[in-house]
């Protein structure tokens, strides 16, 4: 009898071992539709629709396969974890080629993930997928804008392997958010009045240090507000132009008059103002689950 409760006691122990993980995890089912799973019920129909029918297009020419999953929360676990075992779960993209890619998103948590195969881990490196992450899923995602970030994410992805495998599968092109948030924005017109002023206070700043110095530190200058610019346009016209703007205001900072007949000029030598002198100053010279993935907040 004794034996007996033995094996009942170390048979449901075995049980509860097993059944512990399973159920600490609880992970999604995929849906019948697969390609759109949105538990948190944040997507249109328009917008699951056309992620289905981009996908269908994408794996009868590719066997690539981008799913999207949206869920209410994580369940106490960390979101990588989460859409790992999503991924394998799943078995996203061709078992062979391993080219499947998981858009995962928490929305308690604020947070989403993507998780790539490693059969595209070579044309979506982790730092590029969260660059697009940054640039066309967050700053709609900050809005509680789901189906224009959800979309316009998955297009970027969809853009990129489809160019990989030379298909077309009837995807839109990509809205730029990073460009067109500034561009569309009312500060612009302060932007390009500000950046000549700044070149020219800077410049003032300088125009009382020797030649050397100056082209050292406007060169500098130049490369930390061109790098900016860089970040905050990704137009090549518009870096250009202020660039142009910056380096004229930094040139006729430096270049305008120490004192002028107004006033007298200052001597940088003796530090001090020269009461004895009244004829301006001198001008100066200027310068010129898969195989990885990655997780942003929201």
């Amino acid at each position: 009898m004794l034996t007996l409760n033995k094996k009942i006691i170390i048979t449901m122990l075995s049980i509860i071992f097993i059944l512990v993980p399973i159920l600490t995890f609880a992970i999604v089912n995929p849906t019948s539709e697969f390609y759109v799973n949105d538990y948190a019920n944040i997507l249109s129909n328009e917008t699951e629709s056309y992620i289905i029918k981009v996908n269908e297009s994408l794996y009868s020419q590719t066997e690539s396969q981008v799913v999207v999953v949206t869920v209410q929360d994580l369940g106490e676990k960390n979101i990588e974890e989460y859409a790992t075992e999503l991924f394998r779960t799943y078995g996203i993209g061709d078992k062979n080629k391993d080219n499947g890619l998981l858009i995962l998103l928490a929305l308690e948590e604020r947070k989403i993930r993507v998780e790539v195969g490693y059969g595209l881990e070579g044309i979506l490196p982790d730092a590029k997928t969260g660059r697009i992450q940054d640039e066309y899923i967050i700053p709609y995602l900050k809005n509680n804008n789901w189906d224009e970030g959800i979309k316009n994410g998955f297009n970027a992805f969809i853009n990129i392997i489809s160019k990989e495998y030379n298909v077309e599968v009837g995807a839109d092109e990509v809205e730029d958010t990073a460009n067109s948030g500034l561009l569309n924005s009312p500060i612009l017109p302060f932007i390009f009045i500000g950046t000549p002023i700044l070149g020219n206070i800077i410049g003032k700043k300088l125009k009382d240090l020797e030649k050397n110095q100056k082209i050292t530190v406007s060169a500098i200058y130049i490369i930390i507000t061109t790098i900016i610019m860089i970040l905050l346009f990704k137009e090549f016209a518009l870096i250009f132009i202020f660039s142009v703007l910056n380096i004229l205001g930094l040139y006729s900072g430096m270049s305008s008059s120490s004192g002028g007949r107004g006033g007298p000029p200052y001597d940088r030598y003796n530090d001090r103002w020269n009461d004895n002198d009244f004829s301006g100053g001198s001008s100066g010279g200027g310068g010129s689950s898969g195989g990885g993935g990655s997780t942003r907040s929201f």
